[in-house]
């Protein structure tokens, strides 16, 4: 994957959890979130494989303390999931697509 691409998808996701509307939560480094609070994420798989969506997550949790679990699927797929108002977030890569869905 291209860094460019790379920086793409981290600056795409961290825009779309900052617009999840959660409220940032004042947390020690090494704290353990202590809420249920969780956003569900819907992305295709490449994010996923290339260990973009854990370290994002795992980023996200420490800073906020809200848990993001994701589910994988094609572009078209995760943005049916979406569609179905059964996610909070949805990262994709096609353009065209996204258009549309919007």
């Amino acid at each position: 994957m291209s860094k460019a691409l790379t920086l793409g998808l981290l600056f795409a996701f961290c825009l779309l959890l900052s617009c999840a509307g959660v409220e940032k939560r004042e947390t020690k480094p090494d704290a353990k979130p202590k809420t249920s609070k969780f956003v569900l994420l819907s992305s295709t798989i490449g994010p996923i494989d290339a260990g973009i969506v854990d370290a994002l997550e795992t980023e996200f949790e420490r800073e906020t303390g809200v848990r993001v679990r994701h589910v994988g699927a094609g572009t078209g797929a995760a943005l049916d999931i979406a569609k179905q108002g059964s996610v909070d977030l949805v990262l994709v890569h096609a353009k065209s697509l996204e258009e549309k869905f919007v």
